[in-house]
């Protein structure tokens, strides 16, 4: 795909359908037929960085991170109880508040580890 603008190539960003060029910076969004103003998001290699390092910068500006072993507790139990739900479990029931107690927990695991 060529550049409107200046007639260079234009690499695809994303598979959201949107492009850049390389020479101008301009971008497109194919599937809507506009000029692409999609926010950057900044990336932060984290390769070898321990657990208490990672949890100063947010997961989305993690590039291809595993999450640190309280979020990933706090994932699991998301997915748990939404699996508990999907099962019909009762959100009064003793299984379900015993879920949501460790789940409060892992948030707070989570919250701490970043500083809040």
């Amino acid at each position: 795909m060529k550049c409107p603008r200046c007639r260079e190539e234009m690499v695809e960003e994303d598979d959201h359908g949107r492009y850049r060029c390389l020479g101008c910076g301009y971008g497109h969004d194919a599937v809507m037929g506009t000029a692409s103003s999609a926010p950057r998001i900044p990336q932060v290699n984290v390769e070898g960085l321990t657990d208490q390092e990672k949890a100063g910068i947010p997961p989305i500006n993690r590039l291809h991170a595993a999450p640190t072993e309280a979020e990933a507790e706090h994932l699991r139990l998301m997915q748990e109880g939404m699996e508990l739900l999907a099962r019909g479990v009762s959100v009064d029931s003793p299984e379900y508040r015993a879920h949501e107690e460790a789940y409060a927990a892992a948030q707070a695991a989570v919250n701490a580890e970043r500083g809040g």
